[in-house]
């Protein structure tokens, strides 16, 4: 495990090594007409050079917000409405956009979330790392040397493979290892700015890089702030941790402090939520929604309609104080009052009412009917220049998935997990071999009968969801056009199914109206979710459905697919790098590796 590797670098007295970073009552606002909303509410925090901050909150606490307000990347209509951002000695908040466009990808860098919206579609990786080099702010060729020997010796990759390829045509566990290379050793930046960086690896991708990581900060001297949703990595990789909570910091200090002494009732919910607790039978999730951050009307302190222990004096918002020992801050009004476990019962929320209505046309299988059956599938694919070698995705993969049953695909980044999710979704046709649904073969390119027969019984939820909604379109057009598509309800009710679907997966009904680029990471999956729900399907695949989602949400998510899966006889394939995904929805597993599966019963 990493964190049994990890080392502790002697650091000097704050007073004489000054920060890189340092925010100081930080506002973000939204402005509409003549209202103001604000979104981040007088954030505080610093980071000394060699460093590593992580951040952690549910979704739609303002992490990411934070990460783009520091590079000065807000969104339209977004704005620093007050407080600071010391870097380097220098007010960032004051910059022009020219200025602080250069220390981009120079003095700073940032590693994003999503690769797909990171690499332009349309150029080859190769010419995409180039143009990062020359932006180095360093010679070209000692740039590229050392983002070549970052892949090759560290993360698994081999530059002039990857160089070759579009984005398109690598896994996404591989462009995330890109894209970390590029942000870490081509520039050598004063300031690393990391969101969710292991959401899409396996486990030895993991370690790289938290590697990666930890010689930015130890060796190279960089401060490092890493927004991840992952406790285990925050423990991992960070020194210090905030957590952050409808926008505010309600808890910091060192994380060995934080995460083994939590005093925030929010705090002590996420560490039970990842701990995966059960509680009568289902995972334990911190009850209810963080508030929209752009809800001006939450009064006294935010968490309060979700924690236990709220009375009349959290009618008041509480400030930061120092509790606990080595400078632990909390902004709780009843640290101190009680024992920390009678502060962590918090009762796992009831099961949601809303289901989907399965129609009164569609039987649904016994147990023990074989549902799909896939027979030697081999996929194999083109090379793109003359140069290049035939490569295989999957070699003769076979398994047979019953009727009301779960299998789980496991296996590190790049070994065809999703390559052979794409075949069973009819969206790209086998080498060699036979995928069957109910006893018909499925076939690639028969978009007709796919339309009519299989893919409104079959829908997927992808991993890299942002990529796969449309930016043009509204939450609540991605969600009914399935019912525009397969549904045959009156369209008027249309409406209505969109807020019941969006109620299923803990989303408020006020997300319907937004677009893509305005939802945070985790509230994209679940819309990806809803849209995929909607056509009532018999077979659900869903490549890395907890990936981009909080150890809360998470346990919301897979509940649900545990209870649909009961209810609606609903078949899963779930591609995960999460085991405890695996193991709380799933019967049995295919483990791949370098294209070939082996099933095996779930703990052996």
């Amino acid at each position: 495990m990493f964190a049994a590797e990890r080392t502790t670098v002697a650091t000097p007295p704050e007073e004489t090594v000054p920060p890189v970073l340092t925010v100081s009552d930080l506002e973000v606002s939204a402005t509409h007409g003549s209202s103001t909303l604000k979104l981040l509410k007088g954030v505080s925090l610093s980071v000394p050079p060699g460093r590593v901050l992580g951040i952690v909150g549910e979704t739609g606490s303002g992490k990411s917000m934070l990460i783009r307000a520091i590079q000065g990347l807000l969104a339209q209509g977004l704005s620093v409405t007050d407080g600071s951002i010391e870097f380097a000695g220098q007010d960032l908040t004051r910059l022009g956009a020219k200025a602080r466009a250069a220390l981009r990808g120079t003095a700073m860098t940032y590693v994003p979330q999503w690769t797909t919206t990171a690499f332009d579609p349309t150029a080859k990786l190769g010419t995409q790392m180039r143009y990062c080099m020359e932006r180095s702010g360093g010679r070209k060729q000692e740039a590229r040397e050392r983002v070549a020997r970052t892949l090759d010796q560290e993360l698994g990759l081999q530059y002039d493979d990857l160089a070759g390829r579009y984005p398109f045509e690598v896994s996404v566990g591989q462009a995330q290892r890109t894209l970390f290379a590029l942000g870490v050793s081509a520039a050598r930046p004063r300031l690393v700015l990391v969101d969710e960086p292991t959401a899409s690896l396996d486990l030895s991708s993991q370690d790289a890089v938290l590697s990666l990581v930890e010689r930015a900060a130890r060796v190279d001297g960089a401060a490092v702030i890493m927004v991840s949703h992952d406790l285990s990595v925050i423990r991992a990789a960070a020194d210090d941790v905030a957590v952050m909570y409808f926008g505010r910091v309600v808890e910091q200090g060192p994380v060995d402090q934080v995460l083994s002494n939590p005093q925030h009732p929010y705090s002590i919910g996420l560490i039970r939520a990842a701990a995966g607790e059960m509680i009568d039978g289902r995972l334990f999730a911190i009850p209810g929604m963080v508030p929209s951050l752009g809800d001006g009307h939450v009064a006294g302190c935010a968490f309060a309609p979700r924690c236990a222990r709220a009375d009349e004096a959290c009618t008041v918002r509480p400030e930061l104080t120092e509790a606990g020992a080595d400078g632990q801050l909390v902004a709780c009004h009843h640290v101190g009052d009680a024992p920390t476990v009678e502060v962590a019962r918090l009762e796992p929320p009831p099961e949601p009412e809303t289901a989907p209505d399965v129609p009164a046309d569609r039987e649904r299988p016994e147990r023990g009917t074989p549902l799909l059956e896939v027979r030697d599938v081999t996929f194999t694919y083109r090379p793109t220049r003359r140069d290049q070698a035939t490569g295989q995705g999957i070699h003769d993969v076979s398994f047979v998935l019953e009727a009301n049953a779960s299998l789980g695909i496991v296996g590190p980044s790049g070994c065809g997990k999703s390559t052979l999710a794409r075949c069973i979704a009819g969206l790209q046709e086998p080498s060699r071999g036979q995928i069957l649904f109910h006893g018909d073969r499925v076939a690639a390119g028969d978009d007709e009968r796919l339309r009519a027969s299989y893919w409104p019984r079959v829908q997927m939820v992808w991993q890299d969801v942002v990529g796969a909604l449309n930016p043009r379109r509204r939450v609540r057009d991605l969600i009914a056009e399935p019912l525009h598509l397969y549904d045959r309800r009156p369209q008027e009710q249309f409406e209505d199914r969109v807020l019941e679907l969006l109620d299923m997966v803990n989303l408020p009904a006020a997300l319907a109206s937004y677009h893509p680029h305005e939802l945070s990471g985790g509230q994209a999956q679940r819309v990806g979710l809803a849209r995929a729900l909607a056509s009532d399907p018999e077979l659900l695949l869903c490549d890395e459905p907890t990936s981009a989602l909080d150890v809360s949400v998470r346990g919301h998510v897979l509940n649900l697919l545990r209870r649909l899966r009961e209810e609606l006889s609903l078949s899963i394939i779930c591609i995960s790098h999460d085991q405890q995904a695996i193991a709380s929805i799933c019967d049995e597993v295919l483990v791949m590796e370098n294209g070939r599966g082996r099933v095996e019963a779930l703990g052996a």
